[in-house]
């Protein structure tokens, strides 16, 4: 990561918690807040746990392959950045086309289905036009904030 990326995902994260329309400012507003970063093509992913500041976070990041795991039967607060180019994403029944441009934070929330499934996401890269498929986990055995098992193959 260049230090122009490591910039925007800073920012991202600055903005994340400090201000106070953010889910993740509101605890009651969702359970998970996931910081998306875009670049080179691929997802970068940070899970935050609900209520917790930058101090005492025990947020856990997650260079992606093809898989994002949530819980199952919840609401989660999905927050996306771009570290290099515009793109898109979207989750098929769960999240609707959403631009993500460099330097501006966008925000979805998702209510994930009761039972334990699969669902495909897909970003875009909107310079090359390329498309990334991306397998949306919805496990039921995440009720609790656990980092370790979000991360699991």
């Amino acid at each position: 990561m260049n230090d122009a990326s490591k910039l925007v995902c800073l920012l991202g994260l600055t903005m994340t918690f400090a201000s106070p329309n953010l889910a993740a400012a509101d605890p009651g507003h969702g359970e998970l807040t996931v910081l998306m970063t875009a670049e080179n093509g691929a997802l970068t992913l940070q899970y935050h746990e609900p209520g917790k500041g930058l101090e005492g976070d025990p947020s856990t990041q997650c260079a992606i392959g093809d898989k994002i795991t949530l819980p199952a039967g919840g609401v989660v607060n999905l927050q996306f950045i771009s570290a290099d180019v515009p793109y898109s994403f979207e989750i098929a029944g769960y999240v609707e086309k959403l631009d993500i441009v460099p330097g501006l934070v966008s925000y979805s929330e998702i209510v994930t289905p009761a039972e334990a499934g699969q669902v495909s996401a897909v970003l875009q890269t909107h310079a090359e036009g390329s498309k990334k498929v991306v397998a949306v986990r919805f496990r039921s055995d995440l009720n609790a904030f656990d980092s370790r098992m979000f991360c699991a193959p």
